[in-house]
Order: structure tokens, then C-alpha cells, then sequence
């Protein structure tokens, strides 16, 4: 081990259990030196094992159920979990729950619980999961913010367990995202008629539907107002410089054009306009399909967390 160490060798020492940890440190708090020959015996006899190894295997179920994942059923998957005690950290496998899972159990529970509940999660997580919940519970929930201050470790941790069970309690659904989700990520990349007209449709039909769909949507009409200025340099360099001049070739005056050009650094920002004055004219779908790149480019990044995009409501 202090070999490896000293060649700058990644060992995966913390996966080791915490006896075995502790043994290795007080082994190696009281070597002081070995000599040439002694060192090289124990590499031979070490190498010699090594190459004596076929096959190696998981450590622990949950490594076993990350190899597995996608050939047994998620259900499962779940009991075997809860029936190890190498889970997954509490918080951590909360912070996986989809959003609008977590919408349904959150809008079922007290403001200050949902307030401690979000308060735990990753900060773009509990952005997202506030923006889908409806105008009045997430202003409770803001309010009760403030009187997470006096909650206990031990009150915080229950909370999560309570959650956490009441979504494992739930059976696992056919898709890892909602209905309004899914719907929208197909409009967003159909033609903007099609998209109005189906959302037209779907308005008269079904209100609350189509308002959470609105919100699902992300075209490059929304680029200027749910993109961070800081996010954009990001952007640029996500994708390729060509699709940016015909976007934006194409489409001079649109509000994303100048958004990104304003938040991204001035000599990448005047070799793109440079480059936009060189192009030739753009045609309707050329400029159509730069639109949609750019749009997926975002979108990946998000989902990815490099980036993040602001929620809106529906009428954005």
C-alpha cells in the first residue's frame, strides 16, 4: 500500500470496512523503513497472487445491484435494499426519487416538513421540485423555511425516513418520468405550429394538464429567461461553433441571440458575430435544426448538472 501511494496510485482504501481501515493505519504508523531486497520479495509474491486472480466480484449488495441494474426488476432492487444495511445513504437515494414522485408525497405533508425536506436536497433538485408544486404550497413551504433552524439532526433524519418509506411504499411506475414531462420533451422538439396547436387542444381538454406540460416545455424561446448568464459560456463550449452561427445567422434579432452573445466572453462573442456576418443566408430549416441542437445541448446539460435551468410557471 505505501508503495502504490508513493507512485500517486488511487487506492480505494474507504470502501474497505472500517476494522480493516484502522488496522492498515496503525500498521503503517508503526513501519518505519524495509530494505531493497525485502520490498523487492514482497512485490514478486504480491504480483505473483495478483496474477493468480480469474475473477472478482462486487463488493456489497448495492455494488451487486448496480451491475445488475437493468436485468432484475426495480422492485426488487428496492427490497433487497432495504433488507441490507450498505444502503445507499438516506439522503442520497432521496435525492434520486423523480420530481414529480417526490411533488405527489410533498404535497400530502405539512409546509415545514416539505421545508426540511427540500432544505436536505441538492439545491438545483429542490428548485425544480418547488417549481412544479402549485402557487400556495410553495409559498407556505418558503415560509416555513425559516423554522428549519431549530429542527434536530435526529427530527431532520426521521423526516427523511418517513418520506423515504412512503415512496418505497409506492409501486414502481412504467416511466422514470411523468406523463407532463415526457409529453413535453416530445414538443419540444415538434414544429412550433404543431406545438400550439396541440397545446390549444389540450388546453380545452384538459387545463391542469396542459399547464404542467407548458412548464415541461423548453424551446429556444426560453433560452433567455430560464438560461443563466453565467450558464452560457457552457454552452459554448457544449456544442459546436457552427450550429451557434447558424442559430444565430438565422435568427439576428430573436431574444437568445443577444442573451448568449451579451454572457459569454467578448472574444469568443466577436469571433461568433464574425463568423454570423460570413454566413450565408440560413434557410428555414437549417436555422430550425441549429434551434433544436442548441435546445438539446441545454437540456443534456442540465440533466447532466453542469447547468441550471430556472423553473418557470406556465404561463412563461
Amino acid at each position: 500500500m505505501r508503495l502504490l501511494l508513493s507512485e500517486g496510485v488511487n487506492l480505494p482504501i474507504a470502501d474497505l470496512p472500517a476494522d480493516l481501515q484502522s488496522a492498515l493505519t496503525s500498521e503503517l504508523g508503526a513501519m518505519r523503513y524495509i530494505d531493497a531486497p525485502t520490498l523487492r520479495v514482497v512485490v514478486g509474491e504480491f504480483l505473483e497472487a495478483m496474477e493468480q486472480v480469474g475473477l472478482t466480484f462486487p463488493g456489497g449488495i448495492e455494488a451487486a445491484l448496480t451491475m445488475l441494474d437493468g436485468h432484475i426488476s426495480e422492485d426488487l432492487a428496492s427490497r433487497l435494499r432495504q433488507g441490507h444495511g450498505d444502503a445507499p445513504d438516506l439522503w442520497e437515494e432521496l435525492a434520486n426519487v423523480p420530481h414529480d414522485m417526490m411533488v405527489d408525497v410533498l404535497s400530502g405533508e405539512s409546509p415545514l416538513v416539505a421545508a426540511v425536506l427540500l432544505s436536505k436536497l441538492p439545491t438545483a433538485d429542490a428548485a425544480k421540485i418547488l417549481g412544479l408544486l402549485p402557487g400556495d404550497v410553495a409559498r407556505s413551504i418558503a415560509v416555513s423555511v425559516s423554522q428549519t433552524a431549530h429542527v434536530d439532526p435526529d427530527t431532520v433524519d426521521g423526516i427523511g425516513e418517513t418520506i423515504l418509506e412512503q415512496i418505497r411504499a409506492k409501486p414502481a411506475p412504467a416511466f422514470s418520468d411523468g406523463a407532463d414531462t415526457r409529453f413535453g420533451a416530445i414538443l419540444n422538439l415538434s414544429g412550433a405550429s404543431t406545438r400550439d396547436k396541440v397545446l390549444n387542444g389540450l388546453q380545452a381538454d384538459d387545463s391542469d394538464f396542459a399547464d404542467r406540460v407548458r412548464k415541461a416545455i423548453f424551446t429556444i424561446d426560453h433560452v433567455a429567461t430560464q438560461l443563466r448568464a453565467t450558464d452560457a459560456p457552457v454552452l459554448t463550449r457544449s456544442i459546436a461553433p457552427e450550429v451557434l452561427t447558424t442559430a444565430f445567422a438565422g435568427a439576428p434579432d430573436h431574444p437568445a441571440t443577444e442573451y448568449i452573445l451579451s454572457n459569454i466572453s467578448r472574444r469568443i462573442a466577436d469571433q461568433l458575430r464574425e463568423a454570423i456576418q460570413d454566413r450565408g443566408e440560413v434557410t428555414a430549416e437549417e436555422l430550425e435544426a441549429a434551434q433544436t441542437d442548441i435546445v438539446l445541448a441545454l437540456r443534456q446539460l442540465d440533466a447532466d448538472g453542469e447547468i441550471s435551468l430556472s423553473p418557470r410557471n406556465a404561463a412563461g
